[in-house]
């Protein structure tokens, strides 16, 4: 099992009243892959609120003060070439842009050939956009408004029982007006010991599980939480001060 970026993402595109963008994460990893929690830092000219893989570098998601959010997962599939670029780099790059139809341009015209297989999201209250590789050709999907889950078998890549069952209890949540911070979290903390299909994974023989999670609200009223460890036993911190000094206090 690759070990960089896999995760499970989900994106509600503009069909939350007041909130253009609600974004939750589980990023599953080794267990003993370093890692820091969400920091604001430089990315180019712009200021970025990111974690950092402390190992190749880079990160698997961001935010910038453009309000461009970029995650990443792996792609399932082919063993790993390890004389590739490191994933990690392909969200720095796309943070560096002031939207994210810029990003997702930027991330298209590199060579796939650099990177092994990967699925990357660029977001902003106007529009949304994938990009996503097989380690062979690049690919841009634009998304209409709605609700995205995407995991590291997207896009054909495997059978995907865990997005068919996230995005449906996500669908579910936003038909009953529910579907908010509150209720990702109980959908990311959703844990089954022992399966790879489980939202909140824990396979302590593979010494592999989700080692954080990360929620994201932006609108009229707007939040960041952040648990560092696995949703189901980790408290999710609020972080959303790192908000303000990156944004701005919203208007009253």
């Amino acid at each position: 099992m690759e070990s960089e970026f896999m995760c499970t993402l989900i994106l509600a595109n503009q069909v939350i009243d007041d909130a253009p963008l609600l974004f939750g994460a589980n990023r599953d990893e080794r267990f003993g892959r370093p890692s820091e929690g969400p920091r604001l830092h430089e990315s180019g000219d712009l200021r970025v609120l990111a974690p950092r893989d402390l190992k190749a570098g880079g990160t698997w998601l961001g935010l910038n003060e453009a309000e461009v959010l970029v995650a990443i997962t792996n792609r399932f599939g082919k063993p790993p070439e390890e004389s590739r670029r490191s994933r990690g780099e392909l969200v720095d790059r796309a943070l560096e842009e002031a939207s994210a139809a810029e990003a997702a341009e930027v991330i298209a015209a590199l060579s796939a050939s650099d990177y092994n297989g990967f699925h990357l999201l660029c977001a902003d209250r106007d529009a949304a956009y994938i990009v996503w590789s097989d380690g062979e050709s690049m690919h841009r999907e634009t998304l209409e408004p709605g609700l995205l889950v995407l995991t590291e078998r997207s896009f054909g890549a495997a059978e995907n029982a865990r997005k068919e069952r996230v995005l449906a209890q996500c669908q579910q949540l936003l038909a009953d007006g529910k579907l908010n911070e509150k209720s990702l979290k109980t959908v990311l903390s959703r844990c089954e010991v022992g399966s790879i299909d489980s939202t909140c994974v824990n396979l302590p023989e593979m010494n592999y599980g989700t080692r954080s999670s990360t929620i994201l609200r932006l609108g009229k009223r707007r939040c960041f939480l952040h648990a560092r460890g696995a949703p189901c036993s980790a408290r999710y911190r609020d972080m959303s001060v790192l908000l303000d000094r990156l944004l701005g206090k919203p208007a009253k």
